[in-house]
């Protein structure tokens, strides 16, 4: 927590010596070795875990409620479920056998936090039989999470009354059959224009993600990766005074939530390295919208942002979305993976 990777990692190699089988400290080892880039490592390491030990319970005294949550998730559940108050299950499902889904501990529900669709997308089979036999309210079904991958979004959310979502396609590459000679053909086929938006599958916070002018500057940039690319149009959302302004909002039981605004001079924008923090002005627009996201916006923007939740369909959930100099608005990352703590890039 502290940052001091390396000393943290001496101890629990120490603890491994002393004891084989303690799960946390392979986990905890996975989690730096893969911070570092070690990923082999790292699987090696989150392997021995989950070999070890798939139930994970956190609790304290004075807990009213046992939830438990599916992992591996990328949902911060940590700050929605706190531990005074909740008794934690984590159960990571993807290494555990179905008869194991018998013998968990007892719960009041079920909090699938395994929001971004393509980690789920593997797991589909092992989550529909989980949810089938499951007798417990259960938050996020994964058929709902399966809608919002990046490619599926803009048929998800066609037809609302103010709203846009740039034209997207998944690209496996060449070894799934797409030659890159076949590019143009297929941007043309879905309606992808330049500029455009080259981001890895599953990435996020802005990783790996490049802007492309040309065609020849995209295939430049996918000679260089290995796996899946999502290929997005880039829509421009530069406001009049040379700001670009990313809104988050967040979905509890399909109703929008202010979270953050960023306004920064770069359509790179995230809450940081826009120096928020610095500026009383933006710090004062951004109030305004979490104070009254209605006035800030206008109707017919909190209209269709709620119209947005009602088709996304979520329990939870999120989106980061600009505005358009038309005043559609854009939406602009996955709906499923609001970041609590970092801003999103807007697009």
């Amino acid at each position: 927590m502290k940052g001091d990777h390396a000393a943290a990692a001496r101890w629990y190699e120490l603890v491994l010596t002393l004891d084989l089988n303690v799960a946390v400290a392979c986990q905890n080892l996975a989690a730096i070795h893969a911070g570092e880039g070690n990923t082999a490592l790292a699987e090696v390491y989150r392997e021995r875990a989950y070999g070890i030990q798939r139930v994970f319970v956190e609790e304290t005294a004075g807990w009213t409620r046992s939830v438990l949550i599916l992992c591996p998730g990328n949902v911060p559940f940590e700050a929605l479920l706190p531990g005074f108050r909740n008794r934690r299950i984590k159960y990571a499902i993807d290494y555990a056998a179905d008869d194991e889904d018998a013998q968990l501990p007892s719960f009041d529900f079920v909090f699938n936090v395994i929001g971004d669709p393509d980690i789920a997308a593997p797991l589909g089979g092992r989550l529909a039989r989980f949810e089938g036999q499951c007798s417990r309210p259960l938050l996020n079904p994964n058929d709902a999470i399966a809608r919002t991958s990046w490619h599926k979004l803009p048929a998800l959310l066609d037809g609302l009354d103010d709203v846009h979502t740039a034209p997207c396609v998944r690209y496996e590459g060449p070894s799934e059959g797409q030659s890159i000679g076949a590019l143009a053909s297929l941007l043309a086929d879905h309606a992808v224009t330049f500029s455009l938006l080259a981001r890895p599958v599953t990435a996020h916070g802005g990783d790996g993600l490049v802007l492309c002018d040309s065609i020849e500057a995209l295939e430049s940039r996918l000679s260089t990766q290995s796996g899946a690319q999502y290929l997005t149009a880039f829509r421009d959302c530069q406001a009049a005074d040379g700001f670009y302004r990313k809104y988050r909002v967040i979905y509890v039981d399909r109703q929008p939530l202010p979270y953050h605004l960023v306004i920064s001079p770069h359509w790179i924008a995230h809450y940081f390295s826009a120096d928020m923090e610095s500026h009383a002005w933006k710090l004062a627009e951004e109030l305004l919208f979490l104070q009254d996201p209605s006035a800030a916006l206008g109707e017919h923007v909190m209209n269709a942002i709620t119209a947005i939740g009602q088709r996304l369909d979520l329990d939870y959930g999120g989106i980061d979305f600009t505005l358009l100099p038309d005043g559609q608005v854009c939406s602009c990352s996955k709906p499923t993976r609001p970041c609590w703590r970092t801003g999103r890039r807007a697009e």
